[in-house]
């Protein structure tokens, strides 16, 4: 699956738009990273910018990140899982 469609799956599933998965993606992120910070944002109700933020300080790594939001890894872990199925779906 290419890039632009793979981002697109992805916005759809977290339910933002294209280009906010875009933009994370324009900031060197890989796709496991955008479906990190999609998933964080949407566990915390945090905007993804502001995850993105806590993550680019430095002193915050992914799981911390998740420690300190509601809930836990495994949901997070579950989210993130829901979403590689998504991008593992044939297109129709």
């Amino acid at each position: 699956m290419g890039e632009p469609r793979a981002l697109g799956r992805m916005s759809a599933d977290f339910k933002v738009s294209p280009r906010v998965a875009a933009e994370l993606r324009d900031q060197k992120l890989g796709i496991g990273e955008v479906a990190a910070v999609l998933a964080l944002a949407e566990m915390s109700a945090a905007s993804p910018d502001t995850v993105l933020s806590w993550w680019a300080s430095g002193r915050l790594n992914w799981g911390e990140i998740a420690d300190r939001l509601p809930g836990d890894a495994r949901r997070l872990q579950q989210r993130l899982e829901q979403a590689r199925r998504a991008l593992d779906r044939p297109v129709r």
